[in-house]
């Protein structure tokens, strides 16, 4: 009787942790999702606000702004950016046709830029910077989901 007890009370148990379990994994309704744009604008504001350019952070700024690059893409394209190397992402980019010839090109020109200053010691002056940042808003503005509020996902793959 004990025995059966102990097995009913692990079943009920093993049952309530599988519910919450896949509750907690499951995607919020459309209506709920932030669009992958505005959540890169934020984090671009937050990052403007960490001021690490005037803290002579130059690298610190460079792997951030990457980052957020990156994982704007794979929010918005279902492309696993983060943790490949440029060259990885720059093939699978291309291998999936995503983008157009002169929008790859841009996002090729922006990583090499980036690498550059996160692993060669690179420099860059303030026009340079800020051109960086230009180029990050312009790609997000002209490959984000087009009519979508603050509900919206898109489930488009190729811009140009």
């Amino acid at each position: 009787l004990w025995l059966a007890a102990a097995g009913g009370t692990l079943l009920v148990g093993g049952a309530l942790l599988f519910v919450v379990l896949r509750r907690g994994k499951m995607e919020l309704p459309a209506e709920k999702r932030i669009p992958a744009h505005i959540l890169a604008f934020d984090e671009l504001r937050r990052l403007r606000d960490m001021n690490l350019i005037e803290q002579g952070r130059i690298k610190d700024f460079y792997i951030a702004i990457s980052n957020i690059m990156r994982f704007y893409i794979e929010r918005r394209f279902s492309v696993h950016a983060p943790e490949q190397t440029t060259e990885e992402f720059l093939e699978a980019v291309s291998q999936d046709h995503l983008f157009e010839g002169a929008t790859r090109n841009t996002l090729k020109q922006f990583l090499s830029h980036c690498d550059m200053v996160k692993f060669a010691k690179y420099r860059p002056e303030m026009e340079q910077i800020q051109k960086t940042v230009d180029t990050t808003r312009d790609f997000i503005e002209q490959t984000k989901v087009q009519g979508s509020g603050v509900g919206g996902r898109g489930s488009e793959r190729s811009v140009g």
